[in-house]
């Protein structure tokens, strides 16, 4: 029973943390309370719903959050002037439990984006804004959080606990930023949608590839955003861009929870309404006149779409894009998918020669093992094709993805006893 329980109120807070937390900080508006006050809820759901798990869980848990606030605040002295106007304007609505009908009435729509430009204020560093997105947006645990950025748990414990005390003592208030401030957050509110997209996207742990709940968390975000930004052409591209990949998802695992890489999915199963709708985004995005990396990693990801095979891509045209991509983000992440690229139309002896200079700078990337796996394979270089793919599998957490990489490993080495026969 207790297992069971667990589960549940684990899903819920995973789907709904986000919604919650903003629902909490717009009564409130001090993040270290309201996370307080949520995590007291979720220690006394496991004991009150032994008794039976609500119908309205969600519900229950903003109710409780809600009655902790109020109870730590009444008991801390100096919030008494607080208290005597708070406490008496939300005594009565807390007197019967919230249904879910008022649940969503409460929740703004846009209250999650409110959030995330409180955790991507100027006054805190970028890699803190990711964090506290990726900590109370996203639901992500700290030991989540260290393994996307290869850090120990305690040291993102104590950056969370620095950022959430410098955003109650500068006085960072909750709410939209004017036109002005909201400029200055564009490029570290972008970063952060796009790291939640992809945490979804490319899972770092777990028995699957996908979490759809933070894929479509990331594109409501950058819808709201998008509508208050309708002429910034990186917004609009960063849209399009997780559209265009999300409308591949359902054809990046097979039933059995395996991972599909690109160039071996069924392209039947692709949500074509959502690739021409990101498409025309996409036009309009370029049509501003302001390219940027994400209307260009845009750009890659419709002309993949636009393919009817894979054999089919326009390669030369996905090359040219990632030397525009690399002109703005000179890094050799952006190198390693330019090279991949360029050995669909040079050869795979070119590719690896040209990635080859990038293995100490990404010796830790699982993607630039798998792909020198591929080729030295094109290359019959058996052998060193499956210390390849070891390293590569040695360096996911995902199960799907070991055992896509454990298959391909076996190919290779059938096709090395085959060679041999011949």
């Amino acid at each position: 029973m207790i297992e069971l329980i667990s589960e549940q109120l684990e899903k819920l807070v995973r789907e709904d943390r986000g919604r919650i937390m903003a629902t909490l900080m717009a009564q409130f508006g001090d993040l270290d309370r309201c996370e307080e006050a949520f995590q007291d809820a979720q220690a006394l759901a496991m004991r009150a719903w032994c008794r039976g798990v609500p119908d309205n869980a969600r519900a229950w848990i903003l109710t409780t959050a809600r009655r902790r606030a109020i109870d730590n605040i009444r008991r801390e002295q100096c919030f008494q002037h607080v208290v005597s106007g708070l406490g008496e304007e939300l005594s009565s609505e807390l007197s019967l439990p919230i249904s879910e009908e008022e649940l969503d009435e409460i929740s703004l729509p846009d209250e999650r984006l409110k959030l995330l430009l409180i955790c991507c204020h100027p006054a805190l560093e970028e890699k803190t804004s990711v964090v506290l997105s990726l900590r109370f947006i996203a639901g992500l645990t700290t030991i989540e959080i260290a393994r996307a950025f290869l850090d120990k748990p305690a040291t993102i414990g104590q950056r969370i606990t620095r950022a959430k005390s410098k955003i109650r003592l500068s006085g960072i208030r909750y709410g939209l930023p004017t036109h002005e401030q909201l400029d200055g957050r564009i490029a570290a509110v972008l970063k952060v949608i796009y790291f939640i997209f992809n945490e979804g996207y490319a899972c770092q742990q777990g028995d699957e590839q996908l979490r759809l709940d933070l894929c479509e968390e990331a594109l409501f975000l950058a819808e709201l955003l998008s509508q208050l930004q309708p002429n910034n052409a990186e917004v609009q591209g960063l849209l399009a861009l997780m559209q265009l990949s999300y409308a591949r998802s359902t054809a990046r695992q097979s039933d059995e929870g395996l991972f599909i890489p690109l160039a071996q999915q069924n392209r039947d199963l692709w949500d074509r309404g959502l690739i021409a709708n990101a498409c025309e985004r996409l036009e309009r995005a370029l049509e501003l006149g302001q390219l940027g990396p994400y209307q260009l990693q845009a750009s890659i990801g419709a002309i993949h779409c636009e393919a009817k095979a894979f054999s089919c891509t326009d390669w030369p045209q996905i090359v040219m894009m990632y030397r525009l991509l690399f002109k703005c983000q000179t890094n050799d992440v952006v190198l390693l998918n330019l090279f991949v690229a360029e050995s669909y139309i040079y050869g795979a002896e070119y590719g690896l020669h040209k990635i080859e200079p990038l293995s100490r700078s990404l010796s830790a990337y699982q993607p630039f093992h798998a792909a020198r796996a591929e080729l030295l394979s094109k290359l019959t270089r058996f052998d060193e094709a499956v210390k390849a793919y070891g390293q590569a599998s040695a360096l996911t957490s995902v199960v799907s993805e070991k055992r896509y990489l454990q298959m391909q490993k076996e190919q290779v080495l059938r096709r090395k006893e085959e060679s041999k026969k011949d």
